[in-house]
């Protein structure tokens, strides 16, 4: 089973300024890419590849799908095959 959400990412995202705690917006920020200040995260953070996997296309954040697709070969977006002539 999927390691459990220590932060749910989408709890109060349209104000998540104002009503995430700083430790809430330092997880969202390292592993869903949400609620980063202006200072982007570290190019350091590293992602649970593994996590929420099975639906990887609705549930990781651009920032894990680049991450894990370079560093693990997970959550690439496919490629279309060239056209047969």
């Amino acid at each position: 089973p999927a390691p459990l959400m220590r932060f749910d990412c989408n709890a109060a995202f349209a104000n998540w300024q104002a009503a995430w705690s700083a430790p809430k917006k330092t997880w969202c920020c390292a592993h869903q890419g949400k609620g980063c200040a202006a200072t982007p995260c570290p190019t350091t953070a590293t992602y649970d590849c593994n996590a929420a996997f099975a639906n990887w296309q609705a549930a990781w954040s651009a920032p894990k799908k680049t991450w894990c697709c370079k560093h693990q070969g997970k959550g690439c977006e496919a490629k279309p095959c060239p056209t047969a002539r």
